[in-house]
């Protein structure tokens, strides 16, 4: 069988991933928090520069960061209750029983999701949660007509860019609700808003694996980037851009 295409390294734009990344709304981590019964341990699969490590920090006593891209895990920044793991999920040596939760933000559909849940299971304690979400397309609710026609473009230039992970991706639930380990499947989409800059709006859709795949096939990822953030500017006459993404995911419970 031949091999799929390689799954994206995002270490090589640690500095685009970790500065254009936006923080999850407070309603996620506030579902995760209602849904766990003890505050104990957390595993974060795929932490990336840790956008989500901070607010698990906030919530539970001690975080364990897995994340298998070396550039990444160096940009987590250290903290006396964390510890980081540098290791793919599936491959992850974790003690068994004694998480809480184990969460994966923007990072399970990169995964061999069967393993992982496979492996989270035997992570967590009896009716530990485990916890995973991802952004959907951002959507400009109100852009002016010269916005939408630039975004438009360029969404035709992504298209050929776009993972067949992302194409094929089965929901969260569906995923969860498949496995046998697990039991209370909860789906739940929260959304997040944004007024952005054209150079905060060309950075965030470029931290994508597509996008950045595309400013890669350039040949001058940085001449892509200022070439998106100028046509962004022209096109909003040097105003901001409103921005909301979709957060779509799902919990459930280990039996």
């Amino acid at each position: 069988m031949a091999a799929g295409p390689a799954i994206p390294r995002f270490g090589g734009w640690v500095d685009l991933y970790a500065r254009y990344r936006p923080a999850y709304p407070a309603a996620l981590i506030a579902r995760l928090a209602d849904a766990t019964r003890h505050h104990g341990l957390c595993v974060e699969l795929g932490a990336g520069t840790g956008q989500a490590t901070e607010p698990l920090l906030a919530l539970f006593d001690r975080v364990i960061a897995v994340e298998p891209d070396p550039a990444m895990a160096r940009a987590l920044d250290p903290h006396p209750r964390l510890r980081v793991v540098e290791a793919r999920a599936e491959d992850a040596l974790l003690a068994a029983g004694e998480a809480d939760a184990v969460a994966a933000f923007t990072a399970l559909h990169w995964m061999p999701v069967e393993r992982v849940l496979d492996r989270a299971a035997g992570w967590l304690r009896p009716e530990g949660v485990f916890f995973a979400c991802g952004l959907a397309p951002a959507q400009f609710p109100g852009a002016p007509a010269a916005v939408s026609s630039v975004l438009r473009a360029y969404a035709g230039r992504w298209r050929g860019h776009t993972h067949q992970r992302l194409t094929t991706w089965r929901s969260v639930a569906a995923c969860l609700t498949d496995a046998a380990a697990f039991t209370g499947v909860e789906a739940f989409e929260v959304y997040a808003d944004f007024s952005w800059t054209p150079r905060e709006a060309a950075g965030f859709l470029l931290s994508t694996s597509f996008g950045q795949a595309f400013a890669q096939a350039t040949g001058d990822a940085d001449l892509a980037f200022e070439t998106l953030t100028q046509d962004l500017a022209t096109a909003a006459r040097g105003g901001l851009i409103a921005v909301r993404i979709p957060v779509e995911g799902a919990l459930a419970r280990r039996r």
